[in-house]
């Protein structure tokens, strides 16, 4: 299953504008992360390197990989 099924799952699953919120935040936050491990070339640097976020394309690579989250 990829992150974009479950995502898809988890957003039919919620009942509360913060709770959709929450997901959408932390879907960020996974995805800059999965970009630095797997494509560094998706971060977006400040003129310092700085990382400031991950590209779209960095996105959609995150949201079309495999979900592993649970499967510990």
């Amino acid at each position: 299953m990829t992150i974009l099924e479950s995502f898809k799952k988890e957003i039919a699953q919620a009942t509360e504008p913060m709770e959709i919120l929450g997901i959408l935040d932390g879907l960020h936050c996974d995805a800059k992360m999965y970009c630095f491990e797997h494509h560094k070339e998706e971060m977006i640097r400040d003129k310092e390197g700085n990382i400031q976020d991950v590209s779209i394309n960095g996105m959609c690579k995150y949201l079309s990989s495999e979900d592993h989250r649970f499967n510990r």
